[in-house]
Order: structure tokens, then sequence, then C-alpha cells
């Protein structure tokens, strides 16, 4: 936590905005998996603070940091372990949004008599198929390790009291736990909405090239014989990436009425998506403070930095997987000679090959830990930001 609030000593301005609303969300993520209240039991957390007992002052509060942190780690394979399984339900809603099977199988079929727009049709949807793939994964698995850490730092507040034989005031009900930790309408239909904007955002940036279109044996042949590099192929989604992240690495001087109106789309849909979930919430419903702590960690500069910092991970990646398809070594052979992926002078993409790759990325995105969820459980900020959520500061 030092080393993080160092390193970013200048731009964290942490505080907890009071809001937010929720309803009754099913509690999908865990209905096959053991409950937090066991996974408290499995490290003997009612011990947490007594040390051993015996043990002299120095080893008891070196033995309650250790547990601490054996349970923070234990809380991360878990959020971990939940993520993986929410993969095959994103996949299968981005995959329901972005239908283009039908139109790849028409485009196959009339081949150089098929009309331009149609293939910048199907361009637009598989570059916001892959976009919206990675803004999913990405936001998922912050969702999942803030609302997982916040109900982690519960239990050791609940295990405190029970220590110190003490009553924790507004000590939060298991039904308030369940209902806080369902991801249930994101994973159901919660992408939509991303969806939706990431397309329109496409599509606007795009559009230009559909000025000036030669004839159709013209910009078929072009189609399949022009070629695309990957790094090419990356910084063709810069502008597109520039307007919905944008927020994330621009400094308004810690002015929120500014960060307001320069959020970043990714922010602004974690929280709509936080009151899409939960609705209007009763007096006194102990969510609203729940709510209002994401509320004010989502709207945080140290969210800020380590959204950015997992964005620009996932993209890295996809440039790997660019860049092998491409003809380049292997991104595990690269990272054994020290260096990023390296590619052939040449090797490239043609245009319609590249199309088919974005949409292969994608699904890749989704399919399981590697490579894409792999690398970013390794992004240094992410544990440094989550053991700042664990620990409440």
């Amino acid at each position: 936590m030092l080393r993080w609030a160092w390193r970013h000593r200048r731009s964290i301005a942490v505080t907890a905005v009071v809001g937010g609303g929720a309803a009754y969300g099913a509690y999908y993520l865990y209905r096959k998996k053991r409950e937090l209240d066991e996974l408290v039991e499995s490290l003997g957390l009612q011990q947490l603070l007594s040390g051993g007992g015996s043990a002299s002052g120095a080893s008891s509060s070196a033995s309650r940091e250790e547990r601490v942190r054996e349970h923070f780690s234990d809380m991360q394979r878990e959020a971990d372990r939940l993520l993986i399984e929410a993969l095959p339900r994103l996949q299968e809603q981005v995959a329901a949004l972005f239908v283009t099977d039908s139109l790849q199988e028409r485009l196959r079929a009339e081949g150089p008599s098929a009309e331009p727009a149609q293939w910048h049709e199907l361009k637009v949807l598989v570059v916001s198929r892959l976009l919206t793939a990675q803004y999913a994964l990405v936001l998922t698995l912050l969702a999942v390790r803030i609302r997982l850490n916040i109900i982690g730092r519960h239990y050791l507040l609940e295990a405190q009291a029970t220590a110190e034989g003490t009553r924790l005031e507004g000590a939060l009900t298991k039904l308030t736990k369940k209902r806080f930790l369902s991801m249930e309408h994101l994973l159901g239909e919660g992408v939509q909405p991303l969806q939706q904007r990431v397309t329109a955002a496409v599509r606007a940036h795009l559009a230009a090239e559909m000025d000036g279109v030669p004839s159709k044996e013209t910009f078929f042949r072009e189609l399949c014989t022009s070629s695309v590099s990957a790094e090419q192929a990356v910084e063709a989604l810069l502008p597109i990436r520039a307007e919905l992240e944008r927020g994330l690495t621009e400094s308004n001087g810690g002015d929120p009425a500014a960060d307001a109106t320069h959020d970043s789309l990714l922010r602004s849909f974690l929280l709509e998506e936080q009151q899409r979930a939960h609705g209007k919430l009763a007096e006194g419903d102990q969510l609203h403070e729940l709510l209002g702590e994401v509320h004010g960690l989502v709207s945080g500069t140290a969210f800020r930095i380590t959204l950015d910092d997992v964005l620009e991970t996932a993209f890295a990646t996809v440039g790997a997987q660019l860049s092998l398809a491409a003809g380049g070594s292997s991104p595990a052979a690269a990272t054994a000679n020290g260096g990023a992926p390296a590619t052939p002078p040449g090797a490239s993409l043609t245009r319609v090959k590249l199309l088919a790759k974005y949409k292969q990325l994608a699904t890749s995105t989704l399919g399981g830990l590697e490579p894409y969820t792999a690398q970013l459980l390794e992004v240094p900020s992410l544990e440094e930001f989550c053991f700042m959520v664990y620990s409440g500061e």
C-alpha cells in the first residue's frame, strides 16, 4: 500500500461519495460456490487479532499482519476463480450482440460483386466486438475485485469485534452481502449499453473510409491483396480508444466538476450498471453505504490509474496476438528473449484476413484464462488498488 501511495502520491485523491442505488439482484456467481462465511472460517479469522495467545506483542502484530495478508490473497484467488466462471456468460452475451455469421456467408458467396458498404459494415461489427470484449473483460474483473474486497474488509471487522467480545455497529446481514456481490445483471444483459456506445464510436470513426469508394471489383481486389501490419492494426484502434477512454489519462486538476464533464465512458458505465442492477433503494437499506463506497472508488484517481494500466495490458495482448498471426514470435518466446514479440520485416495480414482475426481475437478474449485474463491478473497496480479497497484506506 505504501509503495502504491508513494508511486502515485501526486495524483491520488480518493474520496467516498455516499449515494448510488440498487434493488435485489439474483445471487448467481456464488450459487454453486461456497459462501464467504466458509472462506472466512477456513482462514480462522476469529483468532485474527489474538496473534496466537502466548506470543509477544511484536509476534502478535506480525501474526496479525500475516493473517490479514493471507486472507487478502485468498480473496484475490476467489475473485479470479469467479471471474473465470463468469467468462462463458460474457462470451455468450457479446456473441449475441454481434451476429455476423449471415453477413460473412453472404459476402463470401458474392465475392467481387458484394457491395463495399457491406464489407464496411462487417468491419464496424468485428472491430466493435473486439473492443467490447476487451472492455467487458476489464470492467468485470474490476467489478468483481472491488465488491469482493469490500466484503472481505467487513468480514475482518466482524472478526475483530468477535475477538474483542464487542458488538459491531452496522454489521452487514448475509442477505446484504449476497445482494452486493451479485453480478447477475451484468452477466445477463448488462453489456448491451457498453456495446451500443462502442459500436457508435467505431461507426463514427470509420465513416470516412466510405468516402470515394472505388468500384466493387477494385475494392474487393484491394481488400484481398493490400496488407496491414500488426502495429498498424493496433494503431488504427487508438483514435477510437481515445474517445471511449477519455478521462482516464486526462488531468483536470482534481476538480470534480471538470472530471464529471471529461469522464471516461468506462467509469460511467460501471456506475450506471450499478444503478440499473439495483434500482431505487428503500430508506435505511444497507446497500446505500456499500454502493456509495463503490461510487467513490470508481470516481477516484486510484481507480483511474489502475483501469488505465489494465487496459494498456489488455491491448498490448491484442497487439501480441496480432503480431503472432502476422508471423511474429510468440509472446512467451519474446519474453524469454527479453523483448516484445518480434515481427519479421514485411510480415502482415491482408485486410480481409484481418477482419477474420479481429473476430477470432474477440472470441479468445473471453475464452478462458489464457492469454488475456492471465495477463491482466499480473498488472502490479491491480493488486495494490485491491489492497487499498480491502484495507479501506
